[in-house]
Order: structure tokens, then sequence, then C-alpha cells
């Protein structure tokens, strides 16, 4: 059976995004995670599925981690 969850794993998920993001050359750090919670925040809005606003929330968390 295929996991629902984009990539299987929401700290995969929240790299992939985190480096979309970081590929504009003139976004600090902040700003690449603050693209990346918005673009979260979003997702986690628009989604029925309870399980899959907590996969988007712990993506947020390993994103907020980052550089700490």
């Amino acid at each position: 059976m295929k996991s629902q969850h984009p990539d299987g794993s929401p700290q995969k998920f929240g790299e992939e995004l985190y480096w979309k993001f970081n590929e504009f050359e003139n976004l600090t750090m902040e700003e690449v995670k603050k693209c990346c919670f918005i673009t979260l925040k979003i997702l986690m809005i628009n989604e029925k599925n309870t399980s899959m606003r907590l996969f988007y929330d712990l993506a947020r968390n390993f994103i907020k981690e980052r550089g700490q």
C-alpha cells in the first residue's frame, strides 16, 4: 500500500521544500524558512485529512529547527 504522504517522510518533505526556496539566491535562511512556513500553513488549511495536516505540521517543525 502506497503512503498518501508526499515522499513518505515529513522530514524529507520539509527538506525538499526548504531547498526549493533556497534556490533563490537573494533570500536569507530566515526568509527561506518564512516562505516554507507560509506554504505549509496554506497546505494545512486546505487539507481536510487530519493525518496530512499533522504531516505538514511535522515538516514545519523540522524546518523550524534548521540552523539552531
